[in-house]
């Protein structure tokens, strides 16, 4: 008779003892004859990190077919709709969707306007697309030899609460979901926590819950990174601005 959890299991071993190596073999083996996906997440990035660049290729020179992927999270690419937007620049008194949107993010910083050098970061928009367009690019913040100021690339990064998934027109092209259908092909993918539970809640497709065996070191993190990826928060000094949008809005229509 078939149990509730009988396809869980919870292992703890001491630190140093190699539990994450050894789980990843046995993950690896189910994963051929069971046919399914492997994701190893870890609890933080610098974890998942030592995995990819340390642990795995150790793993690789004895299993000569062994092909693993690291996933990033979406802030790390480029999203051509604020891309876009950006370039647009609907003007400073004005709200556009994705500021709207970021209301309601769970990041603790002010929604910036565009740096001061307004001309400087527009044209240096509109080169971005179109590296992205030709092909020179692939999204990729770490991919860039002289990456953007953090308050210009917060301005135009994939956001997970402000990504419409499936629904936006740069779906197919987009750097980040890009990223991830391609990591799909591997033995073996490397994520973190906080990563797998932000792709399922922007686009539970990229990830097939039903045939994916999901192998989480620390596990004992999960609670609370995933009270804190699903918990939204608003700011009372967004909500002001947008007030007095609405306001110059109602008044000059």
């Amino acid at each position: 008779m078939k149990r509730t959890g009988n396809n869980l299991a919870q292992v703890d071993a001491g630190t140093g003892t190699g539990k994450t190596v050894a789980s990843c073999l046995a993950a690896i083996v189910a994963s051929k004859l069971l046919q399914n996906t492997v994701i190893v997440s870890t609890a933080t990035v610098a974890l998942q990190e030592q995995l990819f660049h340390k642990d795995l290729p150790r793993l690789a020179a004895i299993i000569p077919d062994l092909h693993f992927e690291f996933h990033k999270g979406c802030a790390r690419y480029v999203c051509e709709s604020r891309l876009n937007a950006a370039i647009k620049n609907q003007g400073r008194g004005s709200f556009s969707r994705y500021e709207f949107q970021e209301m309601f993010s769970g990041e603790s910083g002010q929604v910036k306007d565009l740096p001061r050098d307004t001309a400087k970061a527009l044209v240096r928009f509109k080169s971005s697309v179109k590296r992205l367009q030709s092909g020179k690019w692939d999204g990729d913040i770490d991919s860039l030899e002289q990456p953007p100021e953090p308050q210009v690339w917060r301005r135009v990064q994939v956001d997970a609460q402000a990504c419409n998934g499936g629904q936006c027109e740069h779906f197919r092209s987009c750097a980040f979901f890009r990223a991830v259908r391609q990591a799909t092909t591997a033995t073996l993918q490397v994520a973190n926590h906080a990563l797998i539970l932000a792709t399922l809640q922007v686009d539970s497709r990229l990830i097939d819950a039903g045939n994916t065996l999901f192998v989480f070191d620390e596990a004992h993190h999960l609670p609370t990174i995933a009270s804190e990826q699903f918990t939204y928060r608003a700011r009372l000094g967004a909500g002001a601005r947008l007030l007095t949008s609405l306001r110059t809005l109602a008044v000059r229509y």
